[in-house]
């Protein structure tokens, strides 16, 4: 092992109190950097691997170096950090049997299939608490027209958090959250997504922070649905210092929603049209379903945009 990697695990192990377990890409001259096992088509399973590894310690960060890692579908663990570094690159496998089959619901959704399913996935996670995905690499999805799995599927995590990774070409949501509570997203890249952005349903106590988003559909988009078979508000929801790049919605309450939206605050960002091959929809809604209480925006800027408007009330689903 190298001995500027070896140091500094042992310098991260003191700082965050968890082994660090580095995912390195081995040495083979007949294969290119990110080689696997020969009965391995994929990264899947040593990623995977690795993430159960630090779950059955106790809890730990896996990180990927520099680097092109194929994958399907991750399950994220309890206290387990998906640490992509600095030129690593996440790519989705192109091979559906890599993922999760979609999932079946006994109760009506009342919402569609992306909404609902956190399954259909590249990283999933469900019923957690303590996980994080953060680092300066990326996740490329690979894909050049919407559907497909999402890169990011997190579903009744608490004390979650999203930090400084990129997001590039994604055929579905690319964070997608239900019934998430204590979320932070910080400093998040989405280039060319081919669906929405940021999608919080039903989740309470999320702050999206110093977010770049650049999507075809609607950027941020706060979700009250029956996906999770129960009517539940979305609330203390705060959105601040973004560009939000869309050919689109920028920032919406609404879709899909029979719950309600409270306690909603959207400060200093920057709205900022992009044609792209979609429909260019000049404005922001800021409820479509659903009933609101306790809405604040201020500090708002448009560029390439003619005019704003806000719409504040419309049929809320039964």
């Amino acid at each position: 092992m190298r001995r500027g990697l070896s140091s500094r695990r042992e310098l991260l192990k003191g700082a965050i109190g968890f082994p660090i377990l580095a995912i390195v890409p081995e040495i083979n001259t007949s294969i290119v950097p990110g080689a696997r096992l020969p009965i391995e088509q994929t990264d899947t399973p040593r990623i995977q691997r690795a993430i159960d590894q630090a779950d059955a310690s106790g809890g730990g960060t896996v990180y990927l170096p520099a680097g092109r890692y194929i994958s399907g579908t991750l399950r994220l663990r309890s206290r387990v950090t998906l640490w992509l570094g600095n030129g690593a690159t996440l790519v989705m496998s192109g091979d559906s049997t890599e993922f999760l089959p979609p999932e079946k619901f006994a109760y009506d959704t009342k919402a569609n299939f992306a909404t609902s399913n956190f399954h259909v996935a590249l990283i999933v996670g469900d019923g957690l608490e303590h996980v994080s995905i953060v680092g300066d690499g990326e996740i490329d999805c690979g894909y050049t027209r919407s559907g497909g799995p999402k890169p990011i599927a997190l579903r009744r995590c608490s004390n979650v958090l999203v930090r400084d990774i990129t997001i590039r070409n994604s055929p579905s949501y690319n964070i997608s959250l239900l019934g998430c509570e204590f979320v932070t997203l910080d400093n998040v890249t989405i280039r060319n997504g081919l669906s929405d952005g940021i999608d919080p349903d039903c989740c309470r106590h999320v702050r999206i922070s110093n977010c770049f988003v650049e999507s075809y559909d609607d950027a941020i988009v706060l979700k009250a649905s029956g996906a999770l078979g129960e009517r539940k508000a979305t609330e203390y929801v705060t959105v601040e210092n973004c560009i939000l790049r869309t050919a689109s919605v920028y920032f919406k309450c609404g879709t899909e929603s029979c719950g309600d939206f409270r306690h909603i605050a959207i400060s200093n960002c920057v709205f900022e049209g992009w044609h792209g091959d979609a429909a260019w929809k000049p404005w922001a809604r800021l409820l479509h379903g659903g009933r609101r209480g306790a809405f604040e925006y201020r500090r708002l800027q448009y560029r390439n945009e003619p005019r704003w408007n806000a719409i504040y009330g419309a049929a809320r689903q039964p």
